[in-house]
């Protein structure tokens, strides 16, 4: 997918006039949104990672990070466009969990409840 961006900067001096910078144009040659939809959220046991293609397990990595950072081991299971991870015993609280597709980071915030 192929989007073009337009932007431009605004200025506000101390003595409250304003100017503009000109007009920049920015070519994006993928953009990714709503790559994936993790659920349930809140979990207790799994997650499944649902995404709009097959999840292919060489172009894709999952890991799941406590609030302090620590990463909890998980072991994905590819099964074509979702991927399932079976959660150890965690304790209540906020989780991050990192998708990353070709090499590009994707987060999202889950609640893990029991």
């Amino acid at each position: 997918m192929m989007l073009y961006l337009q932007y431009r900067l605004q200025q506000v001096a101390a003595n409250n006039t304003t100017t503009y910078s000109q007009i920049v144009s920015v070519k994006m040659e993928e953009v990714i949104t709503n790559t994936f939809i993790a659920s349930p959220n809140p979990a207790r046991e799994s997650i499944n990672i649902l995404f709009k293609e097959n999840a292919l397990p060489q172009n894709t990595r999952v890991e799941l990070l406590s609030n302090m950072g620590v990463k909890i081991p998980v072991k994905p299971e590819f099964n074509g466009n979702i991927i399932s991870l079976k959660l150890p015993i965690l304790s209540n609280g906020i989780y991050f969990l990192n998708v990353y597709i070709k090499g590009i980071k994707h987060s999202r915030k889950i609640l893990i409840v029991h």
